[in-house]
């Protein structure tokens, strides 16, 4: 998937919960007290259930309709089903459009710049455009390491891609 916008930072790990959602959060709520916008994309090679069977919008999707959104005060959700692949794209970078970065919960062969999880230097083999690494274990790599809600990582992605530096609150 190639989504348009020029700052996009993957977050990735080997293995289910090593703590990518949790970072991701703790970047997003750090970079929303400095005034900044962040967007979250979860990217899955798996198929997963994107309504709940017996909701009126999933009765509407088994029906035809696509896309199917569920629209309240709240908030919104849409689902579309059978999508073309680059129509999704140009969608998903629409809705990116305004946020300052944009924060993709992805694989290690996903294009674009990345913090990784890792314990090891073998957990880093083949993995491109690192930009830096979360461990508890690793010292001395060639990137920048952080332990997991380090304050000086947000400063690190706010200089990296050049963000609005607002001070903190």
């Amino acid at each position: 998937m190639k989504i348009k916008h020029n700052k996009l930072l993957h977050v990735i790990g080997n293995k289910s919960n090593v703590g990518k959602t949790t970072l991701s959060e703790f970047i997003t709520s750090e970079m929303k007290k400095r005034g900044l916008t962040v967007g979250f994309l979860k990217h899955s090679l798996h198929n997963h259930p994107l309504d709940k069977p017996g909701t009126d919008s999933f009765r509407l999707q088994q029906a035809g309709a696509s896309p199917s959104i569920f629209y309240t005060p709240a908030g919104m959700a849409i689902v579309k089903k059978n999508h073309d692949q680059k129509q999704s794209e140009e969608f998903i970078s629409h809705i990116f459009a305004d946020c300052d970065l944009v924060l993709i919960e992805s694989n290690r062969s996903a294009d674009g710049q990345k913090i990784v999880f890792a314990e090891s230097e073998s957990d880093l083999e083949g993995i491109k455009n690192i930009l830096a690494i979360i461990s508890t274990t690793l010292k001395n790599t060639q990137h920048p390491t952080f332990s997991h809600g380090n304050e000086k990582l947000i400063n690190f992605i706010v200089e990296k891609f050049e963000l609005k530096n607002l001070p903190s609150v």
